[in-house]
């Protein structure tokens, strides 16, 4: 749910639920070519960021992260592979 915009300086401030805002950013990233595993880490990462209040690293970046995939520059679906080489490996 949208809470009503209230004033902070020269700033309007939206308000916006949790829940939707989390499920709005995984359909976006989805939709711009992450994978749902990407996607998911990606949400709970700037989701994290937003509600500690620190929006520098939070859902401001949403669009930048859409940027970077849909330029090829960042890949959405990467596929990981381990090798064991050393003893603590």
């Amino acid at each position: 749910m949208t809470r009503p915009a209230f004033q902070r300086g020269e700033e309007s401030v939206i308000r916006i639920a949790e829940g939707p805002l989390s499920d709005f950013t995984r359909t976006l990233l989805g939709r711009a070519g992450y994978d749902a595993l990407s996607a998911d880490a990606a949400t709970r990462a700037v989701m994290h960021g937003s509600l500690l209040g620190v929006d520098s690293h939070g859902v401001r970046l949403v669009p930048h992260y859409v940027r970077v995939v849909e330029g090829g520059r960042v890949n959405g679906r990467p596929r990981f592979s381990f090798s064991g080489s050393l003893r603590a490996s």
